[in-house]
């Protein structure tokens, strides 16, 4: 409940897409969301299977959770957002 709307949208739609058995398996994005390293669980996404898979949904969901501007670590100024 604590977490920004972009943040649980972006799991939500990896719950649905997953289940919520295989999202548990993402322990380093979960951790990192819990606190609050929204930019670092964003590169844990990316390194999973589950980005190779899925394509542009995988893109746009990383992006989104890079998005939020009260994520503890910030990325990279020249970070171009991909839609």
């Amino acid at each position: 409940d604590r977490q920004p709307e972009k943040v649980k949208n972006v799991v939500a739609d990896m719950i649905y897409n997953l289940g919520e058995t295989e999202f548990k398996r993402f322990k380093g994005t979960i951790d990192n969301i819990e606190a609050g390293n929204y930019y670092t669980a964003s590169k844990s996404m990316e390194r999973s299977l589950w980005y190779k898979q899925v394509g542009n949904r995988g893109k746009y969901l990383v992006n989104l959770m890079r998005m939020d501007e009260r994520s503890k670590t910030k990325p990279p100024e020249n970070l171009r957002i991909v839609k």
